[in-house]
């Protein structure tokens, strides 16, 4: 897939110019149609894993896709996991609480580019926006 192609989902999901707010270098993990994007970063001696975006097409995928993840994040001796999601419909918020991740709702995120919102209607999203650190 790529990152156009990742653009467009991102928009259709979210809204028509949500994907300006990402980066998109770095890794993709994906199994048809579901996909994780994230960049591996060190900080301080501390490796860090910052999930980008997860777009869960059908759910019986994401879990092989994360397990993927998971492996590679353990190989390459990922000490924190960082991810950031705006509420919506299919996201994977849910799926990360299971596996025991902390979240922490911002009600008042300040995205740095507008876009049209699909789940709230307004051109500058008022959607909760959940931090999941691992």
């Amino acid at each position: 897939m790529t990152k156009a192609e990742m653009r467009q989902v991102m928009d259709r999901e979210n809204g028509a110019g949500f994907s300006n707010n990402f980066n998109l270098n770095g890794y993709v993990f994906q199994r048809k149609g579901t996909f994780v994007v994230f960049e591996l970063r060190t900080m301080e001696g501390i490796k860090i894993c910052h999930i980008k975006y997860i777009h869960v097409e059908r759910k019986e995928d994401l879990l092989p896709v994360m397990a993927y993840c998971c492996n590679f994040w353990m190989g390459n001796r990922v000490q924190f996991i960082f991810y950031r999601e705006k509420e919506r419909k299919n996201g994977a918020f849910e799926f990360l609480k299971g596996l025991g991740f902390r979240d922490e709702v911002n009600p008042h995120h300040q995205w740095k580019w507008a876009f049209q919102c699909v789940d709230c209607h307004q051109k500058k999203c008022v959607c909760a926006v959940h931090n999941m650190f691992k």
